[in-house]
């Protein structure tokens, strides 16, 4: 995919082969896993919400693998912590 620079030469855009088709929260769950396998089945290419440790994903990875799915398809995708979110509000002041 090509756009236009403001000189007029073209810029391209890589394409991220890797961009997920679908974001699957509780996929280490019983049935989030099982949903793993049937997507990837479909080649979606398929991005998992996950808690730390994200050290869990390559078990995950070789789970999906051995029930027919193709682990390769996943794509983790580290939830952000409760200290790491912004609420927008200050509990501190909460008793």
């Amino acid at each position: 995919m090509a756009t236009q620079r403001s000189r007029g030469e073209p810029s391209f855009v890589r394409v991220d082969r890797r961009a997920p088709d679908t974001l699957v929260t509780g996929g280490t769950g019983f049935i989030g896993r099982w949903l793993l396998v049937e997507l990837t089945r479909r080649e979606q290419t398929v991005a998992v919400l996950l808690r730390p440790p994200v050290a869990r994903f390559a078990a995950l990875q070789a789970w999906v693998s051995e029930r027919g799915g193709n682990g390769v398809q996943l794509v983790a995708a580290p939830a952000a912590g409760p200290k790491d979110v912004d609420h927008g509000h200050d509990m501190s002041l909460v008793s």
